[in-house]
């Protein structure tokens, strides 16, 4: 027997509100998430610790995207971002001699006679 539209609507109405309902756990326990995020654990970790304790019962995509809207910890835990924004912090404080060091095209928009001889 297949089950009715109706039906499978009410399922998933009630997933929904499970998701609903681990909004406050998950507030409550901000402040150990944002603690446990500064000393190096990863969001997959505190998670799967929450969850086997059945202190949350969301899905893993669900608290993620909770503790990235509602705590401080803004930092991205992959290696690009942290090597993108270790690049970017080593080039905002050089000066522009050592960056014209940098081989690659450089436009200049008057002619240098003693190139085109």
């Amino acid at each position: 027997m297949n089950k009715s539209l109706s039906e499978r609507l009410a399922l998933s109405v009630r997933h929904d509100e499970k998701a609903r309902q681990s909004f406050p756990d998950v507030i409550a326990l901000r402040p150990e998430i944002e603690q446990a995020l500064n000393d190096g654990w990863t969001r997959r970790q505190i998670w799967e610790l929450l969850h086997t304790e059945g202190k949350i019962k969301c899905t893993y995509q669900w608290f993620v995207t909770l503790v990235n809207r509602h705590t401080n910890n803004k930092q991205c835990n992959t290696s690009f971002q942290r090597k993108k924004n270790l690049r970017s912090g080593d080039n905002a404080g050089s000066s522009p001699s050592i960056q014209s060091e940098n081989p690659g095209f450089s436009f200049q928009s008057t002619f240098n006679k003693e190139e085109l001889i």
